[in-house]
């Protein structure tokens, strides 16, 4: 009988034997838990988001504009609230660990909605269009989906039919009128400061919180004494935007 169990003891004793030592705990780290969404991200992302970013905005903008007459130095003022749309494309540069540096410019709209009122103040601005300028600032990523940006944009904007109540001279009657003119113009920003936070919800693809400080300007070219264009326009103001971005990995 006790050779009988030895003899069926064998075989067993000789499989136990050549089974690989590890494979079990092999199979149980390969089918631990997986790794966190944060961890992950920073294999494709590193500590710094390089590369080219697209974003899209919708702006809404609060300041006043004023208006001078330099030849009678007459100053005029009024509330300006507008809203529009912002394409911004940005190069980011790494310097080190989480901070760097970005290159770029933006192009937009933006519409008034709050009409001054012509007989008052003199002039009535309807809308503008940002031209492509420069853009550039720092960048701080805090983690992979949250990222801080400073910076400053110089561009110029395009005005068209805004409306200047311009004071003429009847040749017949000699007396005093008042008519409209709409009249062209290109400001330039000096500066445009701003501040934004890129809240990344998928890998590529993030939600921008944004803020800007500006101020329009408009000089009078030379030999324009006594025209419509003769005239000087300030806009300082604020806007906030809401958009997303596309970062290209």
């Amino acid at each position: 009988m006790r050779v009988k169990i030895f003899h069926w003891t064998i075989p067993f004793f000789l499989l136990w034997v050549a089974l690989p030592a590890g494979s079990s705990c092999e199979t149980l780290a390969q089918e631990g838990p997986p790794q966190p969404a944060e961890t992950s991200w920073q294999a494709h992302v590193g500590e710094y988001r390089k590369g080219h970013n697209l974003g899209l905005s919708t702006v809404f903008s609060r300041g006043c504009w004023q208006m001078e007459v330099p030849s009678s130095q007459n100053t005029r003022s009024a509330p300006s609230e507008s809203y529009g749309t912002m394409i911004q494309y940005s190069y980011h540069f790494q310097l080190i660990h989480g901070l760097g540096y970005f290159l770029g410019s933006s192009f937009g709209y933006l519409q008034e909605t709050k009409r001054a009122d012509l007989r008052v103040v003199g002039f009535r601005p309807i809308s503008t269009w940002q031209l492509p300028g420069l853009q550039v600032g720092l960048s701080m990523n805090f983690t992979p989906r949250l990222r801080l940006m400073v910076g400053g944009d110089i561009h110029m904007e395009r005005m068209e039919n805004f409306t200047v109540l311009e004071e003429v001279v009847d040749k017949q009657t000699q007396e005093k009128q008042m008519q409209e003119k709409q009249i062209s113009a290109t400001l330039h920003t000096w500066p445009d400061a701003f501040v934004a936070l890129d809240i990344f919800y998928k890998l590529r693809m993030a939600v921008r919180l944004e803020a800007h400080r500006r101020v329009l300007l408009y000089k009078p070219p030379r030999n324009s004494s006594g025209k419509s264009t003769d005239i000087s326009l300030r806009k300082e103001d604020r806007w906030v935007g809401i958009g997303l971005v596309f970062h290209d990995l």
